[in-house]
């Protein structure tokens, strides 16, 4: 029996310019981290005297059911398995959890066939999975987040991805993920995907050039300790991606003014919109009255840097 852990992560800058009607005519560039809050996947092959077929702990209407399917396809993969799945978060909640267990079910799956896989091509087989056997309009951070683990500028151009850890001193890093807090505003709409929010970009849109340009600005304030101004960056940040519409709601933009008017700097919400998980930067002294003002159900987190492991 194997169990896979993978990680969700927080992204930080430069949502949307990882997706391929971007990155086909420009470098898409986008910084995150992983959290301890992980993905669990156990996998065995069936027994041989048990009933013939999968047994998969899965709803049929499950998104995970079919890419397990077309996994197990893709790969010729024809042992009767059985396959058991737990969530540290919920799925749609804009921390890569679709990625994450596609990265998993994966790394699994390869460490069942005696398979030893890089973290690199881990991340690559998970894009190719969601992008062109799933026909899914994804970018590809979140694949190389969870399979790569910790604090990373990932860099895209057409279908090549570098990864580049960034070096920030362990007492930034640790004084980064105290001031950042994280809020659960609801599940997110089952029709709202990364495909919905990425039929509102155009390769061409100032915008998202906008928000590009934002990464390298703040990957500087993050090197050199300026935190509250990397704090303040995210709002800026989010306040230009809702103007592609469909990404907030009144009800996120009025906790979004609740929590500012109550100490927080900046913040953002994670993944495709509409639900999820509000991350906000929020000076120490200052966190308990956003708690309180909010009344929203808190996340504590830690940054992780190990990635998908087995």
């Amino acid at each position: 029996m194997l169990v896979s852990r993978t990680p969700l992560r927080i992204s930080f800058l430069g949502g949307g310019t990882d997706l391929p009607n971007w990155t086909a005519e420009n470098e898409g560039a986008c910084p995150s981290v992983t959290i301890n809050k992980f993905v669990w996947i156990t996998l065995r092959r069936r027994p041989p005297d048990a009933e013939k077929g999968n047994l998969l702990h899965l709803r049929s209407e499950n998104p995970a059911r079919r890419v397990v399917e077309a996994i197990l396809s893709h790969y010729r993969f024809t042992d009767p398995i059985e396959m058991t799945v737990q969530t540290d978060l919920s799925p749609r909640s804009g921390m890569g959890t679709s990625s994450a267990f596609t990265v998993g079910f994966l790394h699994a799956l390869s460490a069942l066939r005696g398979e030893i896989v890089s973290k690199a091509e881990l991340a690559s087989q998970a894009v190719t999975i969601e992008q062109n056997v799933l026909k899914e309009t994804v970018g590809a951070q979140d694949q190389y987040a969870a399979a790569h683990g910790g604090l990373n500028l990932y860099r895209f151009r057409g279908s090549t991805v570098s990864v580049q850890p960034l070096p920030v001193p362990e007492p930034t890093m640790k004084a980064f993920n105290a001031r950042l807090q994280l809020f659960h505003v609801g599940q997110r709409p089952d029709g709202v995907t990364g495909s919905s929010v990425s039929a509102k970009y155009s390769p061409k849109d100032h915008h998202l050039r906008t928000m590009a340009a934002m990464v390298d600005s703040g990957l500087k304030m993050l090197a050199g300790g300026d935190l509250d101004d990397l704090g303040a960056l995210l709002g800026d940040a989010w306040a230009l991606k809702r103007e592609f519409g469909g990404i907030s709601d009144d009800r996120i933009d009025a906790a979004y003014q609740v929590a500012l008017r109550n100490g927080a700097l900046g913040g953002k919400l994670l993944g495709a919109g509409a639900g999820g998980f509000l991350l906000l930067y929020v000076p120490l002294d200052r966190q308990d009255d956003v708690k309180k003002s909010l009344g929203l159900l808190h996340v504590p987190f830690r940054f992780e840097s190990d990635g998908s492991r087995i």
